[in-house]
């Protein structure tokens, strides 16, 4: 799994969606092509807000905008992100990328879509 790092004070913003420029590049037809920026705040925590009116699911519930810190998941669309404790001194937020390879559903979602009678 991939990962994203930020270094402190770096007043980077992170750009989540299906445009290829974008530091996390998602390529499911459900995310938009500017999806979700992720900003620190002038108090040093770090925030998601969503660019399209779909928003992001955090921790399971959907929102426009909300505070993230580590064990927190972001899904959008089918991918996974998750708010992970960065592996070495020097960042400050770490995030974990998870795609699902194209046409790789899991079972279980699969099965919610079927009717069988």
């Amino acid at each position: 799994m991939p990962l994203v790092a930020a270094k402190p004070g770096s007043n980077d913003t992170i750009v989540i969606g299906r445009a290829p420029a974008h530091q996390i590049f998602l390529s499911d037809l459900r995310v938009a092509l500017t999806h979700a920026r992720i900003t620190q705040t002038p108090d040093g925590k770090f925030q998601i807000q969503a660019n399209a009116l779909s928003g992001v699911r955090l921790n399971g519930e959907t929102t426009g905008m909300g505070h993230i810190s580590v064990g927190d998941v972001i899904s959008i669309g089918s991918c996974r992100i998750e708010v992970v404790k960065p592996p070495q001194d020097g960042y400050d937020l770490c995030l974990e990328v998870e795609q699902p390879k194209a046409g790789a559903e899991d079972t279980a979602t699969l099965q919610s879509r079927s009717t069988i009678g």
